[in-house]
């Protein structure tokens, strides 16, 4: 199941790979730092005005999937209609403050203030978007879930490409819009017939039927602080970097850290699609860490597999994904992608902790990464710019995945899993070596490309090394399958 949800992911990624290109070829350095920093406005807007009401379907309905269908519906409609007051209104109040001075919101005079307005309000359709999709995942199916969020990215694309073609940055903002009325409405549409179920007897208030399910407020008001301080951290370090830096360098920033982010967000989703309905469905503590480990596990395997590779040719992944007007933050790729892949790790563990309502514990890791990354970012990026924001992602995501790691550990009472710590240590040794290489100008030049390829090989080696015995075996058939429908068809 893994394998064909990231098969499916994979068609995202590329989406997102042509996406960035386009984006970086149409806008420049000065363009793509606005609009990244416009973007992280937008995922602020969601995360505050949404209450946390877009992940809670992964929480609530699979511990009502035993009750029945009628259960699954009426948790639906009230999650549903509580997301459409609470985002309508968080987005008015945001829209208003955007409206009366956008640097309140975004720091900058190169930032339009008809794109925040419009950026501002599509957060209520992304919200809706990302809420479907979680309720997919759990009630239909992943596959149905992942064709749901492939149809919105390419939609997504297509409109909002046009809209900055035609109108820049503001027509960008105006195609996304309307891209979400689109995906909203097929995803209430696909949906349909889940709610009417149970609309019809479903004579209870929306707050009564949120009130059964236990621990939600508590998991909601997390997921609501939480929502002030990611978001935040994010859209502080970009702001720092377009107020002291400029917004070229905040474009610079953006490039590496989206590359970091391409490969996690294949493992991200997975994640949330696949691992997590099924660690809320475990009851018993000592199971759900052995379920973590063992993701964890298969996770660093895969990061290395897809994080090496642009950390050890960082041109030729900034000149591919985005444009040459982007190569001064190349050297600096490989500490965003170490850091997102940690970052990747963190939630893994995370997840765990509020499948069994460790809520303090896993609000506190949050808060106190996000608080970090801020703190950091504040002292380093205004002298360093972009080696200052790498410094500062590190730090807070190697605290949150030690401190969720360890904690874990205590509170089910599970030994420390040495496989999955050295699935991990091994993905920070290959990316940190790959640095101090780089650092050191053993790998500066194109003639370096077979030492490159060698070094990647090795990495790809040791992945396998790690692996389970049965795991190796799978891979080893596989190959003689695909070689023998490949020798049939010659």
């Amino acid at each position: 199941m893994t394998v064909a949800v990231g098969s499916l992911q994979f068609v995202v990624l590329l989406l997102g790979l042509v996406r960035s290109k386009l984006f970086a070829v149409l806008l420049g350095p000065l363009g793509v730092g606005i609009v990244s920093t416009l973007d992280q406005l937008v995922q602020f807007v969601v995360q505050v005005s949404s209450f946390g009401l877009t992940m809670a379907p992964s929480r609530v309905i699979p511990r009502v999937a035993d009750q029945g269908a009628l259960a699954v519906s009426r948790a639906y409609g009230a999650l549903l209609v509580a997301l459409v007051l609470a985002v309508g209104i968080g987005t008015c109040v945001l829209l208003a403050l955007a409206l009366l001075d956008s640097g309140l919101l975004v720091r900058g005079s190169d930032v339009p203030r008809d794109a925040v307005a419009l950026a501002v309000v599509g957060a209520p359709l992304i919200a809706l978007t990302l809420f479907f999709t979680s309720v997919l995942s759990v009630t239909v199916g992943h596959r149905a879930a992942m064709v749901y969020v492939i149809a919105a990215s390419a939609v997504s694309l297509a409109l909002s490409y046009c809209g900055a073609w035609l109108a820049g940055i503001a027509g960008l903002y105006a195609g996304s819009l309307l891209a979400g009325f689109i995906v909203s409405i097929a995803g209430a549409w696909r949906l349909a017939d889940t709610w009417t179920l149970g609309r019809g007897t479903n004579r209870e208030s929306v707050w009564a039927e949120l009130r059964k399910h236990e621990n939600l407020g508590a998991f909601l008001g997390t997921a609501y602080l939480l929502a002030f301080t990611q978001p935040l951290a994010f859209l502080l370090v970009r702001s720092i970097l377009v107020g002291s830096r400029g917004a070229v360098e905040a474009g610079h920033f953006q490039a590496v850290f989206a590359i970091a982010g391409i490969f996690s967000m294949l493992l991200t989703q997975t994640g949330r699609l696949y691992f997590e309905p099924q660690v809320n469905r475990e009851s018993v503590p000592r199971v759900r860490a052995a379920l973590t480990n063992e993701f964890v596990r298969v996770m660093a395997g895969l990061m290395v597999a897809g994080a090496v590779p642009p950390a050890l040719f960082p041109d030729l992944a900034v000149r591919m994904l985005f444009s040459s007007a982007f190569l001064p933050a190349a050297p600096y790729l490989f500490a965003f992608v170490l850091a997102d892949c940690l970052f990747v790790a963190g939630s893994v563990y995370l997840t765990t902790l509020r499948a069994q309502d460790d809520l303090r514990w896993s609000f506190g890791i949050s808060f106190g990464g996000s608080v970090v990354l801020a703190a950091v970012a504040w002292l380093l990026v205004p002298g360093w710019g972009l080696p200052g924001a790498a410094v500062a992602f590190l730090s807070s995501r190697a605290l949150m995945l030690i401190v969720a790691a360890v904690r874990l550990s205590v509170a089910t009472g599970a030994q420390f899993s040495w496989a999955a710590g050295r699935a991990v240590l091994f993905l920070v040794c290959c990316l940190a070596l790959v640095g101090v290489l780089g650092f050191t100008g053993v790998l500066d030049y194109a003639a370096d490309l077979p030492m490159r390829t060698g070094l990647l090989l090795l990495a790809l080696g040791g992945i396998v090394a790690m692996l389970h015995a049965d795991e190796r075996r799978w891979i080893r058939d596989s190959f003689a399958r695909w070689r023998g429908r490949y020798r049939r068809r010659q």
